[in-house]
């Protein structure tokens, strides 16, 4: 598993949580097991930089990162492994991902959903929505398809994501101007 590029802790990507620690790393692409060393059997986390790390924001941040990543128990002789977090085996079964998905409700809205009476792209848009699979701005910045920043193009404040643009740019426009808010 490569270190700041999967996402093995937290569900999210390293470089998502600590661009700018990302952006000094010396080797984007490394594993977990080549930022650190075990030492008398304990795991020590030893970063590569590019440069010498000099300012304090950079010394803070790395101190935030061990304390993100502080967690998770590294064996000496145990593999890199994905761990299924939704079924108590911890082992990924496709019943265990429809377990999940009809817990959560999300197969009951999607099968609603194409039998509506509505136009078809509507019901596509939807379905996009529902598993935030929308190519919002911020997402083609992570695929490396948009080297601009990841503010939202309406309010210029926040970053553009699904979450913001259809539940909290919508709320605040609609109801922030109607009670003053905006």
């Amino acid at each position: 598993m490569r270190f700041w590029v999967d996402k093995w802790v937290g569900g999210v990507a390293l470089r998502e949580v600590f661009p700018r620690l990302f952006f000094v790393a010396a080797n984007k692409e490394s594993k977990i097991s080549e930022n650190g060393r075990f030492v008398e059997g304990v795991w020590m986390w030893d970063f590569q930089w590019r440069r010498q790390i000099i300012f304090q924001r950079e010394e803070t941040m790395i101190c935030e990162l061990i304390g993100f990543i502080g967690d998770v128990q590294l064996g000496l002789y145990m593999p890199d492994m994905l761990v299924w977090n939704c079924d108590t085996s911890r082992a990924y079964t496709v019943k265990s991902a429809y377990d999940f998905l009809v817990d959560n409700g999300v197969v009951l809205a999607l099968r609603r959903m194409w039998k509506t009476l509505v136009p078809k792209k509507v019901s596509l848009f939807s379905w996009q929505l529902l598993l935030q699979a929308l190519q919002v701005h911020k997402e083609l910045v992570k695929c490396d398809m948009l080297f601009l920043n990841e503010s939202c193009v309406l309010c210029n404040y926040e970053d553009e994501e699904v979450n913001h643009l259809f539940l909290h740019f919508l709320f605040l426009t609609v109801y922030g101007i109607r009670f003053g808010i905006g």
